[in-house]
């Protein structure tokens, strides 16, 4: 099940607006200040902190089956998608990549499979990643475009 999606934008405070204002809800905001990683997770707001310059590395927000993160980035990028799977699925996800010569970084937490198409793929196992695997609010569809090479 496609859960996720992780992207950079230099535009984070209004970024968060567009999700908070669409009905989702901010999880955790971490950021860089002062030389350390910080947590600005809520109740903070942006009036706490928004003459501070963090350099936000990750804010995630959560709906239904849904969870988007985004980061400070100096452009608009995408960074990865995320499936949540089955071990059993997870392990055969990981065997087909490894065919393919795509390199796959296993973790704790979660893998990240790294395509030839400039972004990654996360597969997920954890449920506590969403608020609810059976929530009616999923993504329904995601449409991704890449540079055509020359």
């Amino acid at each position: 099940m496609l859960f996720h999606y992780h992207y950079w934008t230099p535009f984070v405070e209004e970024t968060e607006k567009f999700y908070v204002d669409n009905g989702f809800v901010i999880s955790q905001r971490i950021g860089r200040y002062e030389g350390d990683y910080q947590k600005f997770n809520p109740p903070l707001k942006w009036d706490d902190f928004r003459e501070k310059n963090i350099l936000f590395r990750i804010i995630e927000a959560r709906k239904g089956t849904i969870n988007i993160t985004f980061g400070y980035g100096k452009k608009i990028m995408f960074d990865h998608i995320g499936f949540f799977v089955s071990e059993k699925e997870q392990m055969k996800i990981c065997e087909n990549a490894n065919k393919l010569n795509w390199k796959v970084d296993k973790g704790e937490r979660r893998t990240f499979i790294a395509t030839p198409y400039n972004f990654r793929i996360e597969l997920q196992t954890n449920e506590d990643v969403v608020y609810s695997l059976n929530h009616q609010v999923k993504i329904q569809e995601l449409k991704l475009t890449t540079k055509k090479q020359d």
